[in-house]
């Protein structure tokens, strides 16, 4: 199912550990229509920052969680 990027902001990030961020924002390649990285707030760990994710780092969506579990 396609689910526009806008919708997903706030979402939890989690990794094996547990949740590391929020997902804050999404790069777009315009040319290819293709999402480049997602921009990870990292209220949290380390300290606070942005982070950038390759979306190859996305294991799976969970829609009813609202979570995007990444390895």
């Amino acid at each position: 199912m396609l689910r526009g990027a806008a919708e997903m902001f706030g979402w939890s990030i989690e990794a094996e550990g547990g949740e590391v961020g929020h997902l804050s924002d999404v790069y777009f390649d315009d040319q290819r229509w293709a999402v480049l990285n997602l921009v990870m707030n990292t209220s949290h760990w380390p300290a606070g920052r942005s982070v950038l994710l390759s979306p190859r780092s996305v294991d799976g969506v969970d829609p009813a969680r609202q979570v995007v579990r990444t390895s």
